[in-house]
């Protein structure tokens, strides 16, 4: 009996694209451990992570390499099936420094972190309870100057 082995097809994936998936699993495992309320998952076209706050809110990062370059193109969604809603920033790092992949994830991190603290604050400021005391004299008034000292 002659048995017949198949050779595993050859890897034609180009070196970029490697590199850029490496990238995207590092943001999305990165970003998920450090951050209890962030949930994600890979897709075909980068990263597709939820923050769970008060109202859930969608990141949708797609890494490529160009021109020596990681890219990553961020996007947020109040959805997860509008990937692309609101295009926030591009982080490029030149992938020519061997810290490359460190310095581009704590880029990213800080995008996203920016992000959800600003979404946060806009919330609350259209939120007339969670921005403080109502507008208006305070129920304590502040006490007037000090006399100065040796005339009282």
């Amino acid at each position: 009996m002659l048995l017949m082995f198949r050779r595993p097809p050859k890897d034609t994936t180009p070196p970029e694209e490697k590199a850029a998936s490496q990238a995207s699993r590092q943001q999305l495992s990165h970003l998920t451990s450090i951050e209890p309320q962030c949930r994600g998952v890979e897709v075909a076209e980068g990263v597709l992570l939820q923050y769970l706050g008060e109202d859930p809110l969608y990141f949708f990062l797609r890494t490529t390499i160009q021109l020596g370059e990681l890219v990553t193109r961020i996007y947020a969604s109040d959805t997860p099936f509008e990937r692309e809603q609101e295009f926030i920033r591009e982080l490029r790092t030149p992938s020519s420094d061997p810290e490359a992949d460190k310095a581009h994830l704590a880029k990213v991190e800080q995008v996203v972190r920016d992000y959800v603290i600003f979404v946060g604050d806009a919330d609350q400021g259209s939120d007339p309870s969670a921005s403080g005391p109502p507008p208006g004299p305070s129920p304590n008034p502040p006490a007037g100057p000090n006399p100065p000292a040796g005339t009282g």
